[in-house]
């Protein structure tokens, strides 16, 4: 959370947010397959029409955000160093946890160390907890 100390950075935090919501669910399907590697141009007209934060925005604004978030999931090792013109490249699946301490809902790589994006801590839960049957 140290980026985040104005409206601009908010806008750039929440939105990382949502990007890695999109990953992990593209991730969480039925079929099993694993997705890797993502096109540009679907995420902005995927996050414009799924995601209810961003129906008001142009895929313009939509684009213009994403390629100022994806050299900071870069530095944090969510994606692959090797940026394409047209293509982004997931490092490894995510995983949805929760944090005791705050109970912000993280998706985080394998390779990005287990801490809450919002508050630091290492208390991390699964999410959604799973029932031991």
């Amino acid at each position: 959370m140290k980026y985040l100390n104005n409206i601009s950075n908010i806008k750039l935090f929440e939105f990382e947010w949502y990007l890695r919501d999109y990953f992990f669910r593209s991730n969480s399907n039925n079929s099993g397959e694993i997705s890797m590697v993502f096109e540009i141009e679907d995420i902005v007209k995927t996050i414009g029409e799924k995601y209810f934060r961003y129906k008001t925005w142009t895929d313009l604004e939509i684009r213009d955000t994403l390629l100022k978030v994806l050299p900071i999931l870069q530095k944090k090792g969510l994606l692959d160093s090797k940026l394409d013109a047209d293509t982004v490249q997931l490092r490894s699946k995510l995983e949805r946890r929760q944090c005791s301490d705050c109970y912000y809902v993280n998706c985080l790589g394998s390779e990005e160390a287990k801490k809450c994006l919002r508050c630091s801590s290492e208390k991390l839960v699964e999410f959604p907890t799973r029932i031991k049957r």
